[in-house]
C-alpha cells in the first residue's frame, strides 16, 4: 500500500454527510444555527457556554447538525469550532480567547428573517429554564 493511497480526495468522498443530509446543506444550516443562538443570546457568550447550550438544543430538538465528543468541560463539537473559525474569517462573529461576539446583526438579512428555525431557537432558548453565566438578559 502506498503512502497516500488511503486518502480520500474531495473527489471521492461522498456527496451526503452521515446524518443524511447533503455536505453542503447541512454546514450551511448548522453554521445558520450557531448564528441564530447568538443572536438569541444577546450577541454574546463564552464559548464553553455557546458549546453548552448547542449541545443542549441539538438534543432537544433533534437536529443532526453537530455531533459531540466527551470534553473535560462537557460536550464538545470539533465541527462547531471549525465553523466558528470560518465565520471568523468570513467576518459574521468575532472571537477572542474565551469569547464569541455576533459582529453582522441578523435583523437586516432577508435568509435570517425568513428562517423558522430562528425563531425556534429564540422560542427554545427564552425558556426560564436557560439561565447561563455571563447571560445580560438574566441578571438583575
Amino acid at each position: 500500500m502506498a503512502l497516500g493511497s488511503s486518502w480520500k480526495f474531495k473527489r471521492d468522498c461522498p456527496a451526503e454527510s452521515p446524518n443524511g443530509l447533503p455536505r453542503r446543506i447541512r454546514s450551511i444550516t448548522a453554521r445558520r444555527l450557531l448564528l441564530f443562538l447568538l443572536h438569541a443570546a444577546g450577541g454574546r457568550l463564552s464559548k464553553l457556554d455557546l458549546q453548552k447550550l448547542l449541545f443542549l438544543y441539538v438534543r432537544e430538538s433533534g437536529t443532526p447538525h453537530y455531533t459531540f465528543v466527551p470534553c473535560k468541560y462537557g460536550c464538545y463539537s470539533f465541527q462547531a469550532t471549525n465553523d466558528l473559525d470560518l465565520m471568523v474569517k468570513r467576518g459574521w462573529i468575532a472571537a477572542g480567547r474565551n469569547q464569541v461576539d455576533l459582529r453582522t446583526p441578523l435583523a437586516g438579512q432577508a435568509w435570517a428573517a425568513e428562517s423558522p428555525e430562528r425563531a425556534r431557537v429564540t422560542r427554545w432558548l427564552a425558556r426560564p429554564i436557560y439561565r447561563w453565566r455571563g447571560s445580560t438578559r438574566n441578571r438583575r
